[in-house]
């Protein structure tokens, strides 16, 4: 009896240090951190990312990586924490989209323009960058420049379902309503393409506002 309950204790110990650490090397802890990000199950995320940072002090990706998964949490503050520290590492665009778009949680709309803008300087080809500009400048109602932003981005990728949302929103802001209209069947139909069905009726829902708007 007693050798049976000391292996039962025994199983149970591993059984909670396997589930402890996943990971036993920062670049095993980063690769399932990641996966647990497109999986959405962000708290097991962040744990990886913790391990890869015990492993690895300044570790840039990790920060980066668990700033992504904090936001998704909307823990946007350990997100803007987390994005600052691994820009104090290294400078990449992602930290700085990360921590732009914490900043418009915040509503720090100047601050979320400044940070895409350096993203954009370090690669003038990141989509999501021009994508969370373009929200802020629309935040600060500057319809013209939000636009001209996803004009550049459409020269770079056609078949993204945000930057046709932003560019509509921008259209929209400017009275161009029948070109709004257009623009959000477009994004309604990328975002169907992509299962995204909750953003695709909302795209739906707005052309078929902004067609009312031209029709008066």
């Amino acid at each position: 009896m007693k050798k049976i309950l000391m292996l039962f204790i025994l199983v149970f110990v591993c059984s909670n240090m396997a589930n402890a650490f996943e990971c036993q090397s920062n670049s095993e802890c980063l690769l399932l951190g990641q996966a647990f990000i497109k999986e959405h199950k962000y708290s097991k995320a962040i744990k990886c990312f913790d391990n890869a940072i015990l492993l690895k002090e300044k570790n840039s990706p990790a920060y980066a990586y668990r700033a992504a998964a904090k936001f998704s949490l909307k823990d946007y503050e350990g997100a803007f924490n987390d994005a600052s520290k691994s820009l104090e590492i290294i400078q990449t665009p992602y930290a700085y989209v990360l921590r732009a778009s914490s900043k418009l949680a915040f509503g720090n709309v100047d601050g979320c323009i400044e940070d895409a803008t350096m993203a954009l300087f370090l690669n003038p080809n990141y989509i999501k960058a021009y994508e969370i500009r373009g929200r802020a400048m629309i935040a600060n109602e500057d319809y013209f420049n939000a636009l001209e932003d996803m004009g550049r981005a459409l020269k770079i990728d056609k078949t993204q379902a945000n930057v046709y949302e932003i560019k509509a929103r921008s259209e929209a802001g400017l009275k161009d309503y029948k070109t709004a209209v257009k623009d959000f069947e477009t994004a309604s139909k990328l975002f169907k393409e992509q299962n995204k069905n909750k953003e695709a009726k909302l795209m739906k829902k707005l052309a078929k506002k902004y067609q009312g708007l031209i029709l008066k």
